[in-house]
């Protein structure tokens, strides 16, 4: 769970530092247009400030599906992602 909470507050930051509207925000806030709205530059960003931070991968494909996603669900995927790497390692 921590791996969790720490995902969470880097894309929460992430979000404040790009001027994005993070107040407020919920494990079921949407991110996608019935959300917060984010556009691919944010995702892009936030994939890559995640890659750096922790090792989760972050692909493309990725991207598009974020939109679809709740912040809860992006931020347990993400770190299961980063617990899978770090185990493989």
């Amino acid at each position: 769970m921590k791996e969790n909470e720490k995902l969470r507050e880097l894309v929460v930051d992430t979000l404040n530092e790009l001027h994005q509207e993070a107040t407020d925000l919920t494990d079921d806030t949407p991110l996608g247009p019935a959300g917060l709205d984010l556009e691919s530059l944010v995702i892009a960003e936030l994939g890559m400030r995640i890659e750096e931070s922790c090792g989760a991968p972050f692909s493309d494909e990725d991207m598009e599906r974020v939109a679809g996603q709740t912040l809860g669900e992006f931020v347990a995927e993400m770190a299961e992602r980063a617990r899978a790497g770090a185990a493989a390692s």
